[in-house]
């Protein structure tokens, strides 16, 4: 072959585009631009696709529903009939649920170091979760289980202000009209005689 053949030749060479990696492909999106090459766009974060997952959301919602009105019940038979102090209670389900947490966290070989400018949220969401969780065992022992549980209702309502003010969702007028409507309808609940003459049953 030719020199000359060989300087035609290497132009083709220098411009043809650059094979693509078999990860980046399949971590990738394949299109084509108005030039005819193909581009390359990054596959979607891990969060994203766990923020996006709705039918596991609705299972593990619903898993957690079960178990918490399950300790629901378990709480108020405790300190209902067993007469057990509600702060006993409270420390004993901290203590398991921190053990729990730790085996777990062994498990998975997660690491225990907490970077410095996430301590605070931590501790803050720590406290939050203590004194919620104090605040809803003592609600078991003043009021009958029903009406506790009726009065937790209001839960979606608290929810979607902190996600506004915090999180930043968006909040449209429709959602603001049902919050509204649910948040009263739990009122009327949680006040109704028949709840009432319950709980003087339950005293008796």
């Amino acid at each position: 072959m030719s020199s000359q053949t060989t300087e035609t030749l290497l132009p083709r060479e220098q411009n043809r585009p650059a094979p693509l990696m078999t990860d980046q492909l399949l971590a990738s999106t394949d299109t084509v631009d108005d030039h005819g090459h193909q581009a390359v766009e990054a596959a979607p974060p891990e969060s994203a696709k766990l923020k996006n997952n709705r039918p596991k959301a609705i299972l593990f919602q619903n898993l957690f529903c079960i178990f918490q009105t399950a300790y629901l019940a378990s709480a108020k038979h405790g300190i209902g009939t067993l007469k057990v102090n509600p702060l006993d209670q409270v420390i004993s389900r901290n203590l398991l649920t921190g053990t729990v947490s730790y085996l777990i966290a062994c498990y998975c070989r997660e690491s225990f170091f907490v970077k410095e400018n996430m301590r605070w949220k931590l501790f803050l969401r720590s406290f939050v979760g203590v004194f919620g969780n104090t605040s809803m065992t003592f609600g078991i022992a003043l009021v009958p289980l029903v009406c506790q549980s009726t009065l937790q209702g209001t839960s979606p309502f608290w929810a979607a202000i902190f996600a506004f003010f915090i999180v930043g969702e968006t909040l449209s007028c429709f959602m603001l009209v049902c919050m509204a409507v649910a948040f009263s309808g739990v009122v009327l609940i949680a006040t109704s005689p028949y709840l009432e003459s319950q709980e003087g049953a339950a005293t008796e």
